[in-house]
């Protein structure tokens, strides 16, 4: 068994996809129970490097596990690799089955049956493919004639067609004539045959004939099929490797008969048809409602359609593997690689223990590497036939659905998916097909099979409720699809299916509601299992006596009861303390505020001494003094303009500082204004906000906390039909107001946590705890559950499907399965830190941002009036120096002319003449 990997896989599905072939390998090893080694030979495409590199940890993995350990079995791969051609395929075949090998692990794609034929004939090794046999489908061998005039590929059955003989160097292998079992017939396939469900859907929408576009020799079993049916002509056929030569055909197609309606069927790559498909809607002579595409390859992801467009243009019909939506939305699978995803449930068979002795010799001696190929089988029948029953026998549900196998290794009892392309590019489910109920379609009920039967289809009726049951994803919310939900019940019921083998339809109730009676009769749920609209109810459904009396439940799946829900009270409402004061502003507002105060301060020391200098400028010798009072009066007068002082003693001489200052109080006052906004509700709240009520009674005997439910419900009639005293008195409240009364359960924690705590919601307690187990986070549950309630399915009375049922809930109750699922999706969020809160968070980003922009308003301004006074000084102090430099000019000449004239100027007083 190869892999086959679409060009845009990912490394992760590669490796994924490599540990499959390895669960494959070791469900055969298990069969070898007592073995000391196990010989397999693996042969991989080219190009697969990465693909082997898993392969081999997933073997190392398992030699060193338990199981291995127990079982006394080692695993030792032979890997080679080849292409398309088959000589050197059979060469590479042969050494390892000279090396010992006793199973071999190829991908068939590219290979005809008469080419495994030729490879395994004489071999007695079973062998597993991806692809579709020919004894899977015709049982005649088809024989090719060419028709050159019309350019196509017929094919007409012959009994009498010779198989070519394993190569060798011309001797016969050496098998007894008692032979029984065919070789051919030795292993399984794991692709289902869909030329029946090609052959129905024909019928279905009219189609008396198709055109058949193929790319390998396996397509062929399909064709013979359509022949062989007598339901269907084959107008043309042709084999192709590019979509030009498809496009080609259907071109010639289209102009002999323009108007008549065409069923194409593809059996190709996806590649290959995707061109197919693209090259058809792009030609403009062309039509396009009057053809129908059928893809013959499974689909296994919506990927399939990704930036295709033109298949909305087209009607396309493909089938899809049920059961592998959820493995295939993360990985980019195609379906063959979904084909070996199967093999990993059969790990959980048991080996059979019987018939190890007839491995014990083969595997512990090896096998003599000197015999050539063709000469001898490399197993014994009884080997062969032992490991061949066991491949066939085993049954399981994996993800390409139901796997079973018939006596020839053929896939058998499978359902497969049919699927359309809608006008929004989108695959939608449009019914089911299988060998033995046909197209079914969907929400269409079968009744040519009547319940009970293994194809009767049930009809199951549920509602939408977190975490019961969700849509997976808001894309395909309108699909309707089994596949579009996700949640407990939905694993419930594909568990109960698993075990009991039923087969299910989900549809969401009409009018949203459980079941409840009225004057028009019951409605809900319960309303469509009495008319008849429904086999099963499922959802968190509570088991009451007036429900019994119509429908029956089965055993308990789920033990609830009833709690009252109510807004947590905030962490900030515990009393009055220092902690209240701090608590109007979070944590990254306070750093910010002492930010602003820090940056202020810093710019009024900046803008102060700034001032100084140009005060002070010139020091002379001995005037320290100065220049440390003056910083240090810088300093006063910054702490007095952000926290004045009574007396007065220091103020801002400089215009940029009283201006910074006044920005600052504009900004402490808005600030304040906030803060005491917000402290006021927390040091005025009302008792009845944030009560500390912890019992019904308490909540009975008030009337400021208001209590409601649902309209209609298990709760409801609960404190409807009670007889005790406080529960009577709180539905008197509840019936007089009815306004407390909630259609939905979503609705019902709305109010919950829209009412600061002014209001109770009763509900079940598995939904409050999955309420409480949800961000953000703020509810809880006052009081003790009281009540109760046990949770089952309801079926219409009298059904046998209840013995079913039960049986199935209590052996997960047994294994602890259905204790898993509730631990899966009730898993809490609450268990880390809640975030900040989006109030605080908003004030702090969006108010406090605005008053600091005040702040860097007032220091730019500051700054420029800064600016402008220095370049007055530096321009007064340019024109002093000019004009003392003149004065000094005028002073020497003055001098100079008192020289030569012998007039001295006078002395100071008090300068002697000496």
């Amino acid at each position: 068994m190869g892999v086959e990997m679409n060009g845009g896989s990912s490394g992760l599905m590669v490796s994924f996809s490599a540990r499959m072939i390895g669960l494959v390998v070791c469900f055969v090893a298990l069969s070898w129970h007592g073995c000391q080694a196990v010989r397999v030979g693996v042969l991989l495409r080219r190009g697969h490097n990465d693909v082997w590199r898993e392969y081999e940890d997933a073997m190392t993995n398992f030699n060193n596990s338990d199981v291995a350990s127990r079982l006394g079995i080692d695993i030792k791969t032979h890997r080679a690799t080849f292409d398309d051609n088959l000589f050197i395929t059979a060469q590479e075949l042969c050494k390892q089955l000279n090396a010992g090998v006793t199973t071999v692990l190829l991908p068939s794609r590219g290979f005809s049956d008469a080419a495994l034929y030729s490879l395994f004939g004489s071999t007695n090794v079973p062998r597993i493919t991806t692809t579709v046999q020919q004894r899977c489908g015709s049982k005649d061998p088809p024989v090719l004639q060419e028709d050159v005039w019309n350019e196509t590929t017929t094919w007409t059955p012959s009994s009498t067609s010779t198989l070519p003989p394993w190569f060798s160097d011309g001797s016969t292998t050496e098998r007894t004539p008692d032979d029984e079992e065919d070789p051919t017939t030795l292993g399984v396939t794991m692709m289902p045959d869909l030329a029946p469900a090609v052959i129905d859907l024909a019928d279905v929408w009219g189609f008396k004939s198709l055109v058949f576009v193929y790319d390998s020799d396996h397509a062929l079993v399909t064709l013979q099929q359509f022949m062989d049916s007598g339901r269907v002509r084959v107008q043309q056929a042709r084999r192709v490797s590019r979509s030009a030569e498809a496009h080609s055909m259907l071109s010639s197609l289209e102009k002999g008969d323009q108007q008549g309606r065409k069923l194409v069927v593809l059996d190709c790559a996806y590649d290959l048809a995707k061109d197919i498909v693209i090259r058809h809607v792009r030609d403009v002579y062309m039509g396009r409602r009057n053809y129908h595409y059928v893809l013959v390859k499974p689909i296994v992801s919506e990927r399939y359609l990704e930036g295709v467009s033109e298949f909305a243009a087209l009607n396309i019909t493909a089938f899809r593997f049920q059961n592998t939506e959820g493995i295939t939305q993360a990985y980019n699978y195609n379906y063959r690689t979904t084909l070996i995803i199967n093999a990993y449930r059969t790990l959980k068979e048991d080996p059979p223990p019987k018939n190890a002795d007839l491995f014990e010799d083969r595997v512990s001696s090896g096998y003599s590497g000197g015999t050539s190929c063709g000469r001898v089988a490399y197993l014994t029948k009884d080997q062969g036939q032992v490991v061949d029953a066991y491949l066939k026998n085993v049954v399981f549900d994996g993800k390409t659905g139901r796997v079973a196998f018939d006596s020839e290794g053929c896939r058998v009892n499978f359902t497969v998916d049919v699927m359309q392309v809608n006008g929004k590019n989108q695959w939608i489910q449009t019914g089911t097909w299988s060998k033995s109920s046909g197209f079914v379609r969907s929400g269409e009920r079968n009744d040519s099979v009547p319940p009970g039967h293994k194809d009767y289809v049930y009809r199951v009726t549920t509602i939408l409720e977190d975490p019961y049951l969700m849509v997976k994803n808001k894309k395909y919310e309108t699909d309707g699809t089994n596949q579009t939900y996700e949640g407990f019940c939905k694993d419930l019921i594909d568990a109960i299916s698993r075990l009991t083998g039923i087969k299910y339809q989900l549809h969401l109730v009409k009018d949203d509601h459980y079941g409840s009676v009225s004057i028009d009769g019951w409605n809900g749920m319960i309303g469509e299992i009495v008319s008849n609209d429904a086999d099963i109810a499922l959802a968190g459904l509570t088991i009451t006596s007036a429900r019994k009396n119509v429908v029956d439940f089965t055993h308990p799946f789920l033990t609830s009861g009833i709690a009252a829900l109510i807004k947590k009270p905030s962490k900030l409402q515990k009393g009055v303390g220092v902690n209240t004061f701090l608590a109007p502003f979070e944590l990254h507002l306070w750093i910010g505020l002492g930010a602003s105060l820090g940056a202020v301060l810093l710019f009024l020391f900046i803008f102060g001494a700034a001032v100084m200098k140009n005060d002070h400028c010139c020091y002379q010798a001995g005037d320290e003094d100065v220049s440390k009072d003056a910083v240090l009066k810088t300093v006063c007068e910054s702490l007095e303009m952000v926290a004045p002082l009574p007396t007065g003693s220091f103020m801002a001489r400089s215009i940029s500082g009283r201006i910074v200052s006044s920005f600052w109080w504009m900004f402490v006052v808005l600030v304040f204004s906030t803060y005491t906004t917000t402290l006021t509700p927390l040091l005025t709240l009302r008792d009845a906000e944030y009560s500390s009520i912890s019992t019904l009674e308490e909540l009975s005997m008030q009337n400021k906390v208001k209590f409601g439910t649902l309209r209609t419900g298990g709760v409801q009639e609960y404190f409807e039909e009670s007889q005790y005293r406080t529960n009577k008195l709180i539905w008197e409240a509840m019936k007089t107001e009815r306004h407390v009364l909630v259609g939905t359960r979503q609705e019902g924690v709305g109010r919950v946590r829209s009412s600061d705590g002014k209001y109770v919601f009763f509900t079940e307690s598995l939904f409050a705890d999955y309420v409480n187990g949800r961000r953000p986070c703020d509810t809880k549950v006052i009081g003790e559950v009281f009540a109760t309630q046990y949770f089952g399915l309801a079926v219409t009375p009298g059904s046998p499907l209840r013995e079913k049922l039960n049986e199935a809930i209590v052996n997960m109750t047994e294994s602890g399965e259905i204790d898993e699922m509730k631990a899966k999706w009730w898993a809490s969020e609450c268990d880390a830190p809640p975030p900040d809160e989006p109030m605080r968070l908003e004030l702090f980003l969006h108010i406090i941002f605005y008053l600091a922009c005040l702040l860097i308003v007032g220091i730019a301004v500051a700054l420029l009036e800064l600016l402008v006074r220095g370049c007055n000084k530096w321009r007064f102090s340019r024109l002093r120096a000019v004009s003392a430099r003149i004065d000094r000019e005028r002073a020497l000449r003055r001098s100079r002319q008192g020289d030569v004239t012998g007039v001295f100027p006078s002395c100071p007083a008090g300068v002697s003449d000496r």
